[in-house]
């Protein structure tokens, strides 16, 4: 049996890039990514946080390093040919290029399948949910509001 570890990372998907993708597009992505990492490491909350900041972007320059090369990306296409199997394509719409976004459609796509197989899957969010009857979590403005709305009747 032939099985393919779909969780897995390769370099390409970690710069949201295709196996074909040239060099200057691997240096723009790398640039974008590293960028918006080192943005976030200023309001990391602690050491622990700003050091796996700076573990992704230490990765990051080896992804980029190893992929603007040659020789070394022919040895990691080789080293890793199952990983091109399942490759994202970049999109004519710019939307489609936000992870976020197209992860969400993914799971909406795959939760409207199984609802037809008449199978029921928990929301992903409380954005997606309509019935908060078990929902028992405090929250202080909602309870005001019952508070009040009890008091007027």
């Amino acid at each position: 049996m032939f099985m393919i570890n779909l969780d897995s990372e390769s370099y390409y998907s970690i710069l949201g890039l295709s196996p074909n993708a040239e060099v200057k597009e691997i240096r723009t992505s790398r640039m974008r990514i590293a960028g918006d990492l080192q943005r976030q490491r200023p309001n990391a909350r602690d050491a622990a946080e700003k050091k796996a900041i700076d573990v992704r972007l230490t990765q990051l320059n080896n992804i980029a390093q190893v992929l603007s090369s040659p020789q070394l990306r022919a040895r990691y296409d080789a080293e890793n040919a199952q990983l091109t199997f399942f490759v994202p394509s970049r999109s004519v719409t710019p939307v489609l290029d936000e992870r976020e976004l197209r992860m969400r459609w993914v799971h909406q796509a795959i939760r409207d399948f199984l609802h037809r197989k008449g199978v029921s899957v928990l929301p992903l969010d409380d954005l997606e949910r309509s019935d908060f009857s078990a929902d028992h979590t405090p929250n202080a403005l909602l309870d005001e509001l019952l508070k009040s709305g009890r008091s007027k009747r």
